[in-house]
């Protein structure tokens, strides 16, 4: 679990810890246990079938990864008020801390780009009828309008 103790207020940092054990981002079902008793995640998991898979490939790949992506993304503004991918020191804590993955800034800010010209071309494309065929697009579309509907 990520150490929440940097939030600005005590409020806050309860709040914090609340938003990080309840984050719906699943970066692993089988998550270890190091010696301190926190579980850890671990940045690749197993597919059936399939071996290992890299973090940045399901990002690509899988709605509930993209989904808890997001999530992680709004929780983390909300603890400390900044966007973890507008500044490169809280970008690289975002990874470390709250992902808990293996990849670069570089890659992980393309795949944050790439989600926010995906919000503005489905809300340009679809215009008031905002209604997708499965309810994980909505969600997905939802959380992305948290973030981007003002440009953020």
């Amino acid at each position: 679990m990520a150490n929440m103790s940097s939030c600005s207020s005590p409020r806050r940092s309860s709040e914090c810890r609340n938003n990080a054990r309840s984050n719906s981002f699943r970066i692993n079902d089988e998550a270890t246990s190091p010696p301190n008793g926190k579980r850890k995640r671990q940045s690749e998991h197993v597919v059936k079938g399939h071996g290992l898979e890299p973090y940045l490939e399901r990002l690509s790949n899988d709605v509930d990864t993209q989904i808890g992506f997001l999530t992680a993304i709004i929780d983390y503004h909300k603890c400390y008020e900044v966007f973890p991918y507008r500044k490169v020191r809280q970008f690289d804590r975002f990874i470390k801390q709250w992902l808990q993955v293996d990849v670069s800034q570089e890659d992980l800010l393309k795949e944050v780009d790439k989600f926010r010209q995906n919000y503005y071309e489905t809300t340009v494309k679809m215009g008031n009828n905002m209604i997708f065929s499965r309810l994980c697009d909505q969600k997905l579309y939802n959380l992305a309008h948290q973030l981007w509907n003002n440009s953020t």
